[in-house]
């Protein structure tokens, strides 16, 4: 009998390409695989469930579990009966989860900033810069406090697990490493810097405005510039030859993209989302370990060297598909 996953991605351009990565990876085997995400996030001929119906329309941001369209999302994943929930810290399925006693697993990024221990949020300076974005556990919000609770596994996405000093986490949180894109050597995809980014951010094109070829990967291919050349993200092989055969790449921040420099040894400059707790939490360590280079500006420091990133894989750590093969 094969396994039935249910996977939920959450409201976030990153999270639809961590889905889409996952999906590859296990196309080939015999699981039966069902998709709740959002608008955002979703990837249209697999999307089973739109979430955002689950959503307040008039304070999408005011989680309520008082929803008539979540009984039946409840009911309907009750008559799947999956043997596993994965979920991108997404609140919806992880509630209905817990109210079916299925086995809950949460994968993502943004839970580095809640299992980060304690002693290295102030080695890395987190606690210093930005605390208001990493607070005590006990002040966060009631309803993901019990997601984490309720979940069996707790998986920090993030490329940081390969590191040369991985940093600490607490007890019952895990790494999981995440999925990538590796590029090779091809003098066509030579460019001074590759950029990727997940909306559109005009400091960002006014930045590499000024940078003599330079080239950005984006979902808005609309945009038209003379400097940078903008292209789809989408085309996944040109986005990681250029990214692998540039001096430097760019981006916002988001996990997916960072992972892609890191694991291509590739030095960031970060123009974080300040908005997005993912990309602020990869700039502030991404800085404090020396992969990276937090942007304030349009302008680069005149004082600013590139660290050579160096990739330590751990053997204990896998990629997601992996640990569901163990079960």
């Amino acid at each position: 009998m094969s396994l039935k996953i249910v996977y939920a991605a959450n409201n976030s351009y990153d999270s639809k390409i961590r889905l889409w990565r996952f999906l590859q990876s296990v196309e080939n085997k015999n699981y039966q695989i069902k998709i709740a995400a959002y608008k955002k996030s979703s990837l249209q001929q697999n999307t089973d469930w739109t979430l955002d119906s689950l959503l307040n329309i008039f304070e999408p941001s005011k989680i309520s579990f008082d929803n008539d369209n979540l009984k039946i999302y409840y009911e309907q994943i009750k008559y799947f009966k999956p043997d596993l929930i994965i979920s991108d810290l997404e609140p919806f399925t992880s509630y209905v989860a817990g109210l079916l006693n299925i086995k809950l697993w949460q994968v993502s990024p943004i839970l580095l900033s809640y299992g980060l221990s304690y002693a290295d949020k102030y080695k890395f300076g987190v606690r210093k810069n930005y605390s208001h974005f990493f607070k005590h556990r006990t002040s966060i919000s009631q309803h993901l406090l019990n997601i984490l609770d309720n979940s069996d596994r707790k998986f920090i996405y993030s490329h940081f697990v390969d590191s040369i000093n991985t940093p600490h986490i607490n007890e019952k949180y895990e790494w999981v490493r995440p999925y990538h894109l590796l590029g090779h050597a091809s003098k066509p995809c030579q460019h001074s810097i590759t950029g990727a980014i997940l909306n559109s951010d005009k400091g960002v094109y006014h930045f590499l405005k000024g940078i003599e070829d330079s080239v950005i990967f984006s979902q808005f291919t609309g945009e038209k510039y003379d400097n940078p050349k903008v292209k789809d993200l989408e085309n996944e092989l040109e986005y990681v030859c250029n990214l692998r055969n540039s001096d430097i790449f760019l981006c916002q921040g988001h996990t997916s993209l960072l992972a892609d420099a890191f694991y291509n040894e590739k030095y960031s400059l970060v123009f974080p989302d300040f908005k997005d707790l993912e990309c602020v939490s990869n700039a502030v360590l991404g800085e404090a370990m020396q992969f990276s280079k937090t942007m304030y500006g349009t302008k680069l420091p005149q004082k600013f060297e590139m660290e050579k990133i160096v990739v330590d894989y751990k053997p204990s750590v896998k990629l997601l598909h992996q640990y569901i093969e163990e079960i």
